[in-house]
């Protein structure tokens, strides 16, 4: 995807993926009906997400978004509820039915590797492109992501990456309460994690990922870790609703899965839960994980 502005980056992206961005609507469609969402609810939430982008860095990302839409002959507020797909799906009524594992990610400073497995739909597997963005000005992207959306797992030729894990809320309280019954979807609009996650690509630094992450604002239906990495470090973004912590790592290796392991989010922990085996969590010390060579993944 090449352009100048937002809205060539846009107009690229749902100009060649209109089909694919389609069949993707279809998907995330069917889903949040079967969890108990009307087509009027997700129109309210997608609007509210629109006019929080469309306040949020200048505009861009909205544009950006609105641009797609257009290309691809979608209503705008369809491709805002696809980039908040993450934020609509925790907040539906029927959430806790969906049991997804979700992913695992494993970065190695030391050795500039940042990486995961993306458990999720199979019936995505096949819609799934690599996207890269050129631009006149700002990093350039290679990504892998769901069509119509417009940030996801990549890296940028600054050399800083990002990876996507969502968090398991279970045991650790809640940043603040979801809304009745009726009240769906008071304060669930905010910046979208997948919004979140082009930032990072569109920073330059990691210093400069972290803070466009941290001071954007969110509402209580992002439950995630974003991993973010540059050559010799890498960061942890637990973000918990309206609150973030960053856990952060210089050169040691680190393994998460989908548990917060932040020490805010361990305060609030009621009750304790016994460690479990997949959930590798904190920060591993360099000297006992590399060595000289690096581990084995197997």
């Amino acid at each position: 995807m090449a352009g100048a502005t937002p809205t060539e980056v846009g107009t690229s992206h749902g100009s060649q993926l209109s089909e694919r961005i389609h069949a993707t609507i279809d998907f995330y469609f069917q889903l949040f009906e079967r969890l108990g969402l009307s087509m009027q609810q997700i129109e309210l939430v997608a609007e509210q997400f629109a006019a929080v982008l469309q306040q949020f860095a200048g505009g861009v990302y909205a544009e950006e978004i609105e641009a797609i839409a257009c290309a691809a002959s979608v209503q705008p507020w369809k491709v805002f509820a696809l980039n908040a797909r993450t934020e609509i799906v925790n907040s539906a009524p029927a959430a806790a039915a969906l049991h997804p594992t979700e992913c695992t990610t494993v970065s190695l400073p030391a050795f500039n590797l940042l990486a995961q497995n993306w458990d999720w739909a199979a019936d995505l597997q096949q819609l799934l492109v690599l996207m890269r963005i050129k631009r006149s000005s700002g990093p350039g992207v290679l990504m892998i992501c769901e069509p119509g959306i417009i940030g996801k797992i990549g890296l940028n030729d600054h050399g800083v990456g990002v990876c996507l894990n969502l968090l398991n809320k279970a045991g650790y309280g809640k940043s603040a309460a979801p809304p009745g019954v009726g009240q769906w979807p008071a304060g669930v609009a905010g910046v979208p994690i997948h919004v979140l996650l082009r930032c990072v690509l569109d920073s330059a630094t990691l210093d400069e990922a972290v803070t466009a992450v941290c001071s954007a604002p969110r509402g209580w239906g992002s439950m995630s870790l974003i991993t973010a990495a540059a050559p010799g470090a890498s960061m942890s973004i637990e973000i918990d609703g309206s609150r973030e912590e960053v856990v952060r790592s210089v050169a040691a290796p680190v393994f998460r899965t989908n548990h917060y392991v932040g020490a805010a989010a361990q305060a609030r922990r009621v009750p304790p839960r016994p460690a479990a085996p997949s959930d590798l969590g904190a920060p591993l010390p360099c000297a006992s994980c590399l060595g000289t060579q690096p581990p084995s993944l197997r």
